[in-house]
């Protein structure tokens, strides 16, 4: 399969030349010139990540380099922090967000979405010895999770769908390691985030860590595209459906997912 990579340098020419088109005019199909600019947070392995000599890796990036394949279309990537990819939607920098995001009603002002194309679960990790099942076990407990993230807002109590978190303190990090540093330090109780990255995570730790998946928290991820840009989100989902039935999302999915 063809993939567009990148270097981290040409991460940041890429911020500079998106900057610069902002102000070239553009019709609401978005997709007519063939180039779509995409902008994710290579913080989230093994969603999204920078590989040893800087190359964009991940589920998230393989399978929109597919769509984007199917779909004729060329990409240029930036990579930015979670919690300034809404933003730089709103601000036209991107056109859409390839990063394990969650359709809630709060981003769908901002936003539209894609069909789902990956279903999982919010995990608790927590160091050896110390287990906590659920939400209501984290009362009066330091919590550290991905800032702007699902995990962020169950957290705040943004999102109770799931059930109350009544925590002391609420740290909020760029990307997840630095979540899970902040356990390690002993300076958080407990880290929340999504199970397959908490599964990463104690596996990488060789047992030092304990995740545990909070029953009831089945959760969405989508491809985030500009409010209002329906050709666009037409396109995205016909080549989902594409990959989807002629099995190139499974082989991508058993790739980073596959026991």
């Amino acid at each position: 399969m063809k993939k567009r990579m990148i270097t981290t340098m040409a991460l940041t020419l890429s911020i500079i030349v998106s900057l610069a088109a902002c102000g070239e005019k553009k019709d609401n199909a978005g997709v007519d010139d063939g180039k779509i600019v995409v902008g994710t947070n290579a913080e989230y392995e093994p969603f999204e990540y920078l590989d040893e000599d800087g190359n964009l890796q991940g589920f998230d990036i393989e399978l929109m380099n597919a769509v984007a394949e199917r779909a004729d279309m060329e990409i240029e990537w930036i990579d930015m922090a979670f919690d300034s990819l809404i933003g730089s939607m709103e601000a036209g920098n991107v056109e859409m967000i390839a990063a394990a995001i969650g359709p809630t009603a709060e981003r769908e002002k901002s936003c539209d979405f894609s069909e789902v194309y990956y279903s999982g679960y919010q995990s608790i990790v927590t160091v050896k010895g110390t287990e906590y099942k659920t939400f209501e076990e984290l009362k009066g407990k330091t919590i550290a999770v991905l800032e702007g993230s699902m995990s962020d807002m169950i957290a705040s109590g943004e999102n109770q769908d799931y059930g109350e978190v009544e925590a002391k303190e609420v740290k909020r990090f760029k990307n997840a390691t630095q979540a899970i540093q902040e356990l390690e330090n002993g300076a958080a109780d407990a880290v929340i985030t999504d199970a397959v990255i908490a599964d990463k995570f104690v596996t990488d730790r060789d047992g030092a860590l304990t995740g545990n998946e909070v029953e009831g928290t089945g959760e969405d991820s989508v491809f985030a595209i500009k409010k209002g840009d329906t050709k666009l989100v037409e396109t995205i989902n016909k080549a989902l459906k594409e990959l989807q039935d002629d099995g190139t999302y499974d082989e991508i999915y058993n790739k980073y997912f596959a026991e």
